[in-house]
């Protein structure tokens, strides 16, 4: 909702906060939140991403539609961060 001056109200302002973020880690991508210095921000991402990998797998067929599988990436390696999509929804 928007208040009459067009101004969002606080639970809206709170809801987006939280969903950009939210939806990034599910998916295993970063939200760059507020910040004064955007392109240091951006350099970050891209000294983070320097050395990735992208990996893949064929899962098998679900039972029913939407079925949701969750993925977990463990590296057995100090330092290493691991972003990645905490799960998906086969479909039979």
């Amino acid at each position: 909702p928007v208040t009459p001056s067009g101004q969002r109200t606080p639970d809206e302002i709170v809801e987006n906060s939280i969903m950009l973020p939210t939806l990034a880690r599910e998916n295993g991508g970063v939200a760059i939140p507020s910040v004064k210095n955007f392109a240091d921000a951006i350099q970050k991402l891209v000294n983070d991403t320097g050395n990735s990998y992208k990996l893949s797998f064929d899962s098998i067929p679900a039972t029913t539609a939407d079925e949701f599988h969750s993925i977990e990436v463990k590296v057995d390696r100090p330092g290493v961060n691991v972003h990645s999509a905490t799960g998906y929804y086969a479909q039979p």
